[in-house]
């Protein structure tokens, strides 16, 4: 029982830890490393999918023919593993962003003390959270976005 009041209530080792304390703390951190799995994994399923919407965006030559019909022409053309091109850099990108996004929004809950549920106050959080992840991560889904489309056309530069 003490053990479960500690870990519900605090102990008083973590009161005298400060604002930063609960900022840094074992559950946040662990909160946030599920956000990103949980966002890595959606994205695994659903890269072939963006990827059609990429190309069916960003080539001028390409009709719109749909989402399948595009990821069909692709394999044919390109082979399977084109539907999963820049797949390392947006992973790392989406776990990082996710992670990010995640801390912050339990962190800030944590540093603020809102236990309690309230829709603007998650609102608040969820907004907050979001423009740090957006003002911290944005150079990823920049180096992300050229990766991808890399040597794609005859134009387009290679990175390595």
């Amino acid at each position: 029982k003490q053990w479960y009041q500690r870990r519900v209530h605090g102990s008083a080792s973590r009161a005298r830890m400060g604002d930063t304390g609960r900022l840094f703390s074992y559950d946040t951190a662990v909160l946030a490393a599920s956000g990103a799995v949980g966002s890595v994994t959606a994205s695994c399923l659903t890269m072939p999918l963006t990827t059609a919407f990429t190309r069916l965006q960003l080539e001028d030559n390409r009709q719109a023919k749909g989402p399948i019909t595009t990821m069909l022409e692709l394999v044919r053309d390109e082979g399977f593993l084109t539907l999963y091109r820049g797949c390392q850099s947006t992973l790392l990108s989406i776990s990082i962003s996710n992670f990010v996004y995640f801390y912050s929004f339990h962190g800030l809950k944590k540093l603020t003390g809102a236990g309690s549920q309230n829709a603007l106050k998650g609102l608040f959080f969820a907004c907050t959270a979001g423009c740090i992840n957006v003002l911290l991560t944005n150079p990823l889904w920049v180096v992300n976005s050229r990766l991808k489309m890399a040597g794609i056309a005859k134009d387009t530069p290679k990175y390595r």
